[in-house]
């Protein structure tokens, strides 16, 4: 088998460009704040569910408001 040795594969950041580099770690911060708001969204909404809703996915009113009180950091955006 022959291979083709011009074309380098590197997985260190120093070959990726400053720019580039700059880019994806604003974007990698995006991506977390959207995934910290998704979860902040699911845990409020445990608190509109009534007790037969909740023994349907297996969690307690007392379980859903510990999980919902984990949601304080950012302000609730409707």
């Amino acid at each position: 088998m022959v291979t083709i040795d011009a074309i380098s594969v590197s997985s260190s950041a120093e070959s990726v460009p400053v720019a580039a580099r700059a880019r994806y770690s604003w974007l990698r911060a995006f991506a977390a704040l959207r995934l910290h708001w998704a979860k902040r969204r699911s845990r409020l909404a445990l608190l509109d569910l009534n007790d037969h809703q909740l023994g349907d996915i297996g969690i307690s009113y007392e379980e859903a408001r510990h999980e919902a009180a984990k949601a304080h950091f950012l302000p609730r955006m409707l």
